[in-house]
């Protein structure tokens, strides 16, 4: 309950204001010197029933990036049962349940709920980790070492696998991801990646992430679509790059402000909801 509270209302919202923004005033134009990828993207109008489509995430094409939350929202509904197998089980048989989840990603259908499933097993089993002194012991300069190569791991595994198998970067990147994790719960030391993690302005964009993620598609497409429609096809053509990091710094800095508002308006109310709504329940089944 508490995580259909946390995670629909600030979609349904971020959803309702692209629907919006598009229907209103959006018509489909293919600039030159743009990529196959920009110019899928809203082709055509957004029906009703593509709407209520999106709305229910039966599809996620709208804002593309909410497909990872329809995996989220699935996995919550059977993380109650996948929490209690790994608390009653030792390492042993965890990391068989962990090796079963990453078979059927593997073998299985090419849904990204089976196939992401056993990132959350890994997250449920990283406590396990944490008893280890294996990071909490070693010098700064190794565990620096160690963070590095899990973000190489992670940043290049979809470049070299994806072409010899659709699951294999997903599972390097739920492997490289955990080890990340594990890494920075371990470790109070003074490295280079703890300081940068501890800087306001990281720590404030953290913060709102959840929004600046569910905003940033649209707005970095309105900010490109705009920007094509004033610069001469010639000057894009000359200056991709410059273009590009444009793009880039304007969407950042305007999507960072909408995500404040979002989570101060939006996210805050409904995680306070979400937890009323959720002791209630807790009540009422107690009673039972």
């Amino acid at each position: 309950v508490k995580r259909m509270f946390r995670i629909y209302p600030t979609y349904f919202v971020s959803l309702t204001l692209i629907v919006l923004s598009i229907a209103l005033f959006h018509k489909y134009v293919q600039f030159p010197n743009t990529s196959v990828w920009f110019n899928w993207w809203y082709t055509e109008g957004i029906s009703f029933k593509y709407a209520l489509e999106n709305y229910f995430l039966l599809d996620t094409e709208i804002n593309n990036v909410a497909w990872t939350l329809k995996v989220e929202l699935l996995i919550s509904l059977i993380f109650p049962l996948i929490y209690l197998l790994n608390r009653w089980f030792g390492l042993m048989m965890n990391l068989s349940i962990l090796l079963g989840l990453i078979c059927l990603g593997y073998f299985g259908p090419s849904i990204p709920t089976v196939q992401y499933a056993f990132m959350f097993y890994i997250g449920l089993m990283l406590p396990s980790f944490l008893k280890s002194q294996h990071f909490t012991t070693a010098s700064s300069f190794r565990v620096n070492l160690y963070f590095a190569i899990s973000l190489v791991f992670l940043l290049s595994g979809r470049v070299f696998l994806a072409k010899i198998h659709g699951f294999l970067p997903i599972l390097v990147e739920g492997i490289a991801s955990g080890f990340l994790i594990w890494i920075l719960l371990s470790t109070e030391a003074n490295t280079f990646f703890n300081r940068f993690l501890k800087l306001d302005l990281v720590r404030k964009l953290g913060k709102y992430s959840y929004s600046f993620y569910l905003y940033h598609f649209i707005v970095m497409y309105w900010v490109a679509y705009g920007l094509l429609l004033m610069i001469q096809p010639e000057i894009s053509a000359k200056y991709p790059v410059i273009l590009s990091g444009l793009i880039a710094l304007i969407s950042i800095v305007i999507s960072y402000f909408l995500a404040i508002q979002s989570y101060e308006r939006v996210e805050l109310p409904m995680i306070s909801q979400g937890s009323l709504v959720a002791e209630k329940y807790t009540a009422a089944s107690r009673r039972v």
